[in-house]
């Protein structure tokens, strides 16, 4: 008799994880995902591009259903595999990981506030793009001051 299969994929391919013995520093290839997850390898750039969504989503998934469900954190290493980081590291790790995303969000803001075509703004435009610059400005430094304290806190 076949074995009944959790819907959609990524939902097998976590309890095939765990059940595989997943844990606190183990490391997860992306090869192993695509074939947990039935993802048929693409043979056209279209198919590639399709192929390169579902992994994205599927992983995505597959690391909240994790963090969630089981308390393990998957992040990327650097050459492109997974590992779940460890209980005493997931803090940290967090907290650098959110307060560098932080930053570069509102580094994006104040460039797209700052090279406004101003030349193309009436008076009230001008100020509000002023005061949001002004603004952004002092969220930057609360955010800096910030993640200082959060790295303390961790160190």
């Amino acid at each position: 008799m076949e074995e009944l299969k959790l819907s959609p994929p990524w939902k097998q391919a976590v309890k095939e994880l765990i059940d595989a013995g997943l844990t606190y520093g183990s490391t997860v290839e992306k090869a192993q995902i695509v074939k947990l997850c039935d993802l048929a390898e693409p043979t056209t750039i279209a198919e590639k591009e399709r192929f390169d969504l579902k992994l994205l989503a599927a992983t995505a998934d597959i690391k909240e259903a994790l963090l969630i469900d089981h308390q393990m954190m998957l992040v990327t290493n650097r050459d492109g595999s997974y590992r779940v980081v460890a209980p005493k590291d997931q803090t940290a790790f967090a907290v650098d990981h959110g307060a560098r995303a932080i930053a570069r969000e509102i580094q994006r803001m104040a460039v797209s506030v700052q090279y406004t075509n101003t030349a193309l703004l009436d008076d009230t435009q001008r100020k509000q793009n002023a005061d949001a610059q002004a603004k952004i400005s002092m969220l930057a430094g609360m955010q800096k001051l910030t993640n200082r304290e959060l790295r303390q806190i961790v160190e």
